[in-house]
């Protein structure tokens, strides 16, 4: 681990893991009960932040934060395998809590490279936070980019390509590029792999009363962005707005 002494919080526990800090005033937080498994986590650039919340289970991220951005990954994620994050041009990526993550899925603020009007010389493909709710389910080899928001309770499907899109609550999205395609939907962590013939006839029908997400009390997702942008500069007063907004156990506080 490079840059230790910008390690703060309760100290990781390290299973094949790394933290490289290749600028000054960048800062990991991570609360008590963090596991990092083949981690590699990159500073690249100056006056960033990524916190890590307690989590009954083993992280596994591969994140490069570059200026002034925000990786916040609330408690209880799971990750089947490796989650490729990048945090580009001073944007920020938040995740809400007890989501399911694949392996191979990759999350980015920014295009590779820059695109322009030939007529007016004006910049096409500016860069964009990612926001992501609690309880979301993500498939393998999806990609979120730029702009995207999804909303508490919803699935992406495998292989799918989701670029700018808000996805309300309890909504499965899919495809290249994604589209909505079923409204209304909840999901449960259980896995059928293992079900026989009478477990499966037992989970035809649930009680979904407790699982749908309404947003009267959401959080303002664009008010968060912009005062993380803006009027939070000090990472000490970053971490401070990050644990306020942990602190809000609202149901639907994610919803969209």
């Amino acid at each position: 681990m490079k840059g230790a002494q910008c390690v703060w919080g309760g100290i990781p526990q390290f299973h094949n893991s790394y933290i490289d800090i290749q600028a000054e005033n960048n800062m990991i937080y991570c609360e008590k009960g963090v596991r990092l498994l083949n981690c590699k986590i990159t500073f690249v650039g100056q006056g960033n932040l990524v916190y890590l919340c307690s989590n009954c289970y083993d992280y596994c991220l591969n994140v490069r934060i570059y200026n002034n951005s925000v990786f916040f990954i609330d408690e209880n994620n799971y990750m089947n395998g490796l989650l490729n994050v990048l945090v580009q041009e001073h944007q920020n990526i938040v995740i809400g809590k007890g989501g399911a993550f694949s392996y191979g899925i990759n999350i980015m603020t920014a295009d590779g490279h820059l695109i322009y009007d030939i007529q007016s010389g004006d910049r096409l493909n500016d860069s964009k936070s990612v926001f992501i709710g609690d309880h979301v389910w993500i498939g393998q080899f999806a990609t979120i980019l730029k702009g995207t928001i999804i909303g508490s309770g919803s699935v992406v499907g495998s292989n799918s390509l989701v670029t700018g899109k808000e996805i309300a609550s309890n909504t499965i999205y899919g495809g290249i590029p994604a589209n909505e395609i079923k409204r209304n939907i909840f999901w449960k962590s259980d896995c059928p792999n293992l079900f026989d013939e009478k477990k499966t006839e037992q989970y035809k029908n649930c009680n979904l009363e407790n699982y749908i997400y309404k947003c009267h009390n959401s959080i303002d997702i664009y008010e968060i962005d912009f005062l993380l942008k803006n009027n939070v500069c000090d990472i000490s007063e970053k971490i401070r707005f990050i644990e306020k907004l942990k602190r809000n156990k609202e149901y639907g506080r994610l919803a969209r």
